[in-house]
């Protein structure tokens, strides 16, 4: 079982490669500056900045559950926001309505809560953005997590805006022009966001996010 700084130092490692990704993009854009490809080495930047954000989101996502079923954390002490989530297979059985095989099965599961560690679905374990990473993506999945996603509140229009340029250029959408130095700003945007990520999974972690507040009445 990691420990928590095991897990922040795979955090950093995955960043840092993010990082090393988003510096190479922009090295190959500014080999094309002033040259006649340097607007479409631009607009191909684009989507390979993006994947940087949506791949470090999902990546490190996917670390946060492993680190948590490695605690063998009790489905009980799990806070509810994360049990809910790891009960979504359950709710697509369940999707069709009820009946009484249903509900007894509900019932049963319910009380099995004391003494079964809580553990991910396949599918969950994928994480689900949509392929369009925007902020109201990013809000679905900081409720499922537990995750305060404050820092990156005053990002959420330049977010929106990159997954907007990003689907206008696999549609194939007649671009406005974009240079080497739109791509500076764009990379440096895309880092600060993934920095600001990173921000928050340490923040869940070293408060134990993850984890059921319990009453001390």
């Amino acid at each position: 079982m990691r420990t928590e700084e095991e897990f922040l130092h795979d955090l950093a490692d995955a960043l840092n490669r993010r990082r090393g990704e988003i510096s190479n993009t922009r090295r190959v854009v500014h080999q094309f500056r002033d040259n006649v490809l340097e607007q479409t080495a631009a607009r191909m930047a684009i989507p390979i900045l993006y994947a940087q954000w949506e791949g470090f989101v999902k990546e490190s996502l996917q670390d946060y559950i492993r680190f948590m079923e490695e605690r063998d954390i009790q489905e009980s002490r799990l806070h509810p926001s994360l049990l809910a989530y790891s009960w979504l297979p359950l709710a697509r059985r369940l999707a069709g309505g009820l009946n009484f095989d249903k509900q007894t099965h509900i019932v049963l599961r319910a009380l099995q809560v004391q003494e079964r560690v809580a553990e991910f679905a396949a599918e969950e374990r994928e994480i689900n953005t949509e392929s369009n990473l925007g902020f109201a993506v990013l809000e679905k999945l900081s409720k499922w997590f537990n995750i305060d996603i404050a820092p990156l509140h005053d990002k959420g229009k330049p977010l929106d805006a990159l997954v907007g340029r990003r689907n206008n250029i696999a549609h194939g959408e007649q671009p406005q022009k974009i240079v080497a130095e739109d791509i500076d700003d764009l990379a440096s945007f895309v880092l600060d966001i993934l920095e600001r990520f990173e921000g928050v999974l340490i923040d869940a972690v070293s408060t134990a996010s993850y984890m059921r507040e319990v009453s001390h009445v």
